[in-house]
């Protein structure tokens, strides 16, 4: 677990209780580093009318 996650739950009883409730997924994508999800863009690729 992240230093920083485990310092958050620490303080936050509500955090806690959610991240209790989390299953083994979701458990798994709160503490993957955030560098693993980037995405190459492609240059001139407009994201908007996919959203």
């Amino acid at each position: 677990m992240p230093p920083d996650l485990a310092a958050a739950l620490d303080t936050n009883p509500d955090a806690v209780k959610a991240f209790e409730a989390l299953d083994r997924t979701g458990r798994y994508l709160t503490t993957l580093p955030s560098g693993h999800g980037r995405v190459r863009r492609c240059p001139g690729a407009d994201p908007a009318p996919l959203i």
